[in-house]
């Protein structure tokens, strides 16, 4: 198996090991911060294709996504049950069919026959 070759390559990659779904602009902004990250570790006299450096890869994609992890401070369940019902809303209009989740207020999706678009 090959490599992969860029940083939004690279950051795909580490997110495929995940239970969870990653915009787009998640992945340019882990990609970012991985090219900066090894950018820092060439001028320290580090090859940036080596894989021992691959950790830095998976802390630039954790790094990105704990951004959306949780809000700094707790929802009110009215703003709650609002964002519920856009997401569910979002999906319906999307032809998408949604299933129960196991987490509270959570809304599972259920897989489409011909893969994900």
């Amino acid at each position: 198996m090959t490599a992969p070759r860029t940083s939004e390559d690279r950051i795909r990659a580490a997110y495929e090991s995940h239970a969870a779904l990653y915009a787009p602009s998640v992945v340019t902004a882990a990609a970012r911060l991985l090219d900066d990250l090894l950018d820092a570790a060439s001028k320290h006299g580090h090859d940036s294709d080596v894989d021992g450096l691959s950790w830095l890869t998976v802390a630039a994609a954790e790094a990105a996504s704990r951004r959306y992890d949780r809000t700094r401070t707790e929802r009110t369940s009215t703003e709650v049950y609002t964002l519920h019902a856009a997401l569910s809303a979002a999906l319906d209009e999307q032809g998408l069919t949604r299933e129960g989740a196991w987490v509270r207020m959570g809304v599972a999706v259920k897989p489409r026959g011909d893969g994900p678009r």
